[in-house]
């Protein structure tokens, strides 16, 4: 009896077919198989061995569903198994099974306005949900995930930036290489003036609340023009909801920015925010086009991990050089 028979016995359904999905496009190192009922697909989901922990997955796990019972019905709540958990254990690795959510991640295949005033709607439906479960004034604090890139950017102008740059230059693959090059480049000449806002934004307090904190374009799925899913909550932590409002425009409007103040538009129609939201926004989009691009040369020269789908990345480089040159 192979893993998945044995992870699907801990559950009260009946298979009838079973796909294999691999890692389904992505790169969190999570592998995804589509199960076959008589009622209704299912996604069946083991996570990498590293992340998350029991005890953070369970709790994703009760936010989804709180989001759920919200009336945020596009995100797919974990099954509960016949012990009464919503995942199971087995060796090294979590899985979990969850309705399989209809529709397609192809916005920038029919980019139409309605689609992104749909997905970004909905975005600010998910956030009004998770208002409710911000602990209070006490919730007002100053952003992780900028913190976090402020240390990352003193990391890399402090040596890994160097230590990238001398294994690049060793790099067979001439259009990584020249990809990094080139990212290395901008990061020079930008660091110093992005670090001074990152410096003045992590001193400014915001609202925490759970946040996606990876919601971009395949994330976000849709039949027609509705927003049918939101999908993959692995990366949902506390943060100000700017993050998740900066990853998505950017991702879906790229550098549109008819499309970017429309899509603001939809999202503050549905949930406004204040001056400090909205001063810390424009940090987000120029630090994560800047960052990102040195994270993914971090994994690949620094930490040398390899990836399933390494054209992917390249796209996601680029979408970074062009983004910066915007900045």
């Amino acid at each position: 009896m192979s893993s998945t028979q044995q992870i699907l016995q801990a559950y009260s359904v009946h298979v009838t077919g079973l796909t294999s999905l691999g890692s389904a496009g992505g790169f969190s190192g999570a592998r995804f198989w589509r199960i076959e009922t008589p009622t209704a697909p299912l996604c069946l989901r083991r996570w990498p061995p590293e992340q998350p922990s029991a005890v953070r997955l369970e709790s994703i796990h009760r936010i989804v569903r709180h989001v759920y019972q919200q009336g945020v019905t596009q995100v797919p709540v974990p099954l509960v198994t016949r012990k009464g958990s919503t995942m199971v254990q087995q060796a090294d690795h979590l899985w979990e099974l969850a309705p399989w959510m209809p529709g397609t991640a192809d916005y920038h295949r029919q980019p139409t306005r309605p689609r992104l005033i749909a997905a970004m709607q909905l975005l600010a439906r998910f956030h009004q949900a998770t208002d409710a479960l911000a602990a209070g004034p006490s919730a007002r604090k100053a952003s992780p995930g900028l913190n976090q890139r402020l240390e990352l950017l003193d990391q890399l102008v402090a040596g890994e930036a160097g230590r990238i740059a001398i294994a690049a230059e060793k790099d067979a693959f001439t259009d990584r290489r020249n990809r990094a090059h080139a990212l290395l480049e901008a990061f020079t000449k930008l660091a110093p003036q992005i670090r001074t806002d990152l410096v003045e934004a992590t001193r400014m307090s915001v609202m925490l609340q759970p946040c996606l904190r990876d919601v971009w374009h395949d994330h976000v799925l849709f039949t027609g023009d509705q927003t049918t899913g939101l999908v993959d909550f692995g990366a949902m932590r506390e943060e100000t909801v700017v993050g998740d409002v900066a990853r998505l425009l950017a991702s879906l409007v790229r550098g549109d920015r008819s499309a970017w103040r429309a899509g603001l538009e939809a999202y503050q129609h549905q949930r406004g925010l204040d001056h400090t939201e909205l001063y810390l926004l424009e940090i987000f989009v120029r630090t994560t086009a800047l960052l990102s691009g040195m994270n993914w040369l971090r994994w690949i020269y620094l930490e040398n991990r390899v990836f399933e789908h390494p054209g992917r990345i390249l796209h996601r480089i680029d979408d970074n050089l062009r983004e910066i040159s915007r900045i």
